[in-house]
């Protein structure tokens, strides 16, 4: 099947968040006498190629002490391409970003020290903090153009990204259309400019961000909760996830390998 998926040009990404003591603390196997989901992902993909075989990481507060160890391991394991994501919704108080800082610090002498022999593994989101940093620069946000749908498993068309954090069964509302009937833009359009401006009313478009914040906005709509608070844990932990990305894009930036994949 992954060799299918791979002759259609299909990327194929794993999920662990670090080793056993780290992934397993969140990712709990489905069945609860089989053990460690990270040793059933882990086996599973121990036996494929790792061409075109990437992993997704996602950074959690209490999840950073080992984590560039184990990344490192993913990374002696073959894989060729190693994404970092902040969990979404985790509140980051001052010891979880000191935490990640250190984490980014380390990951920058990593990467430094491997420049030479060319880059350890590609790291998809230093793109989005270059373009995150290049749309500021201008006075604008990254996300203010948005040319997402989302195509839920119900079948149903979404209007943006912001729809992947309401499940499904209460998100009737949101539907804008599906394969066979076409789009509603005007229905998108019009909860586009409505999140916008509740957005720009907050100083959203000023900040950084490593997901866009219509994420939060549609949260906050859906479940009625204040949305300054999640914009405010959004852009503290953006900070610190944003700049350690961009100090690694300082560090790097003068490699020719580097520049030619990132910049």
């Amino acid at each position: 099947l992954c060799a299918r998926l791979r002759g259609a040009r299909v990327e194929v990404v794993g999920s662990l968040d670090g080793g056993p003591r780290t992934n397993d603390r969140y990712r709990r196997h489905v069945s609860a006498t089989r053990g460690s989901a990270y040793e059933a992902v882990w086996e599973r993909l121990s036996g494929l190629p790792r061409e075109g075989l990437s992993l997704n990481v996602v950074l959690r507060p209490d999840g950073l002490e080992h984590l560039l160890g184990e990344v490192r391991a993913f990374q002696a394991a073959g894989f060729k391409t190693i994404d970092f994501w902040v969990d979404y919704f985790s509140s980051w108080d001052e010891a979880g970003l000191a935490a990640l800082a250190r984490f980014f610090a380390g990951l920058k002498e990593y990467c430094a020290a491997r420049a030479a022999q060319g880059l350890p593994f590609d790291i998809p989101m230093i793109r989005h903090a270059v373009l995150n940093a290049r749309a500021r620069a201008k006075g604008r946000a990254w996300w203010e153009v948005c040319g997402k749908l989302v195509l839920g498993a119900d079948g149903s068309f979404y209007a943006c990204e912001g729809s992947i954090a309401v499940p499904y069964g209460q998100a009737a509302a949101h539907r804008i259309g599906d394969p066979e009937r076409g789009v509603d833009w005007e229905k998108r359009a019009a909860y586009m400019r409505r999140a916008g401006a509740a957005l720009e009313a907050l100083g959203a478009g000023r900040r950084w961000q490593h997901v866009c914040p219509r994420v939060y906005y549609r949260v906050a709509e859906q479940s009625g909760v204040e949305l300054a608070p999640l914009l405010d844990n959004l852009h503290r932990v953006s900070e610190v996830y944003c700049g350690g990305l961009m100090t690694i894009v300082g560090a790097l930036r003068d490699n020719p390998v580097f520049r030619t994949a990132y910049l």
